[in-house]
């Protein structure tokens, strides 16, 4: 019995609960960054990360982040490739065209 209940609490959350964590977490990274929080809204964009380690909301703003706030290009480009290479067949998502729209403003920059 005691076993059972350990593989219970190490069980990925529940659909219904890992979306109410994303949910909470988003909420938070978007108050942050209206606040201009950087380091907190990462902070949050991990968190929602570690519930859902392909979520490309996250990805694409922790690009965003890296770009704007922290000066990163590189990890900026690490991060929009892995939400375009996340979005597979839906390339065409509003993730990935944001992700290619981010690719674009750091080459120009370069050129």
């Amino acid at each position: 019995m005691q076993l059972v209940r350990a593989l219970r609490r190490t069980e990925a959350p529940v659909p219904a609960e890992r979306d109410r964590a994303l949910a909470v977490y988003r909420r938070h990274a978007m108050r942050a960054m209206r606040e201009e929080r950087w380091v907190a809204a990462s902070i949050f964009f991990d968190r929602m990360l570690e519930v859902d380690p392909r979520n490309t909301e996250a990805i694409l703003m922790k690009g965003y982040l890296a770009e704007h706030c922290a000066g990163d290009p590189g990890r900026a480009l690490e991060c929009y490739r892995k939400v375009i290479d996340l979005c597979g067949p839906d390339a065409a998502g509003p993730h990935a065209e944001s992700a290619r729209s981010g690719i674009a403003r750091i080459v120009r920059r370069w050129s």
